[in-house]
């Protein structure tokens, strides 16, 4: 008999999908209203089912978008700036602690 070990990832990310709320958000950079998730920088914002119509999830102020699994997303600013001559940056960053193995 062959024994073959099978490896797989394990999810190291608690509420990957923004699904477990503390409370409905109701204004920009609440993203600390999903539960386990940080804002590490700016105004992250999450979107949930439970909000207002601003930060609603599918539609909101942003526009439309489905979440990826789920019913809740964080939407946030990758990169942005002023204008090319100028010295300010904007960027948003969120963040959670990883699981212990």
């Amino acid at each position: 008999m062959i024994y073959t070990k099978i490896t797989c990832q394990v999810n190291l990310i608690q509420n990957p999908s923004f699904e477990d709320t503390l409370h409905c958000p109701t204004n920009v950079g609440e993203i600390t209203a999903a539960k386990f998730w940080n804002n590490n920088a700016y105004t992250p914002d999450y979107y949930n089912p439970c909000a207002t119509d601003i930060f609603s999830a599918p539609y909101n102020f942003a526009g439309y978008q489905n979440a990826a699994s789920g019913q809740s997303y964080a939407g946030l600013i990758t990169y942005t700036f002023d204008s090319p001559s100028s010295l300010y940056d904007y960027r948003e960053y969120i963040g959670t602690y990883l699981l212990n193995l």
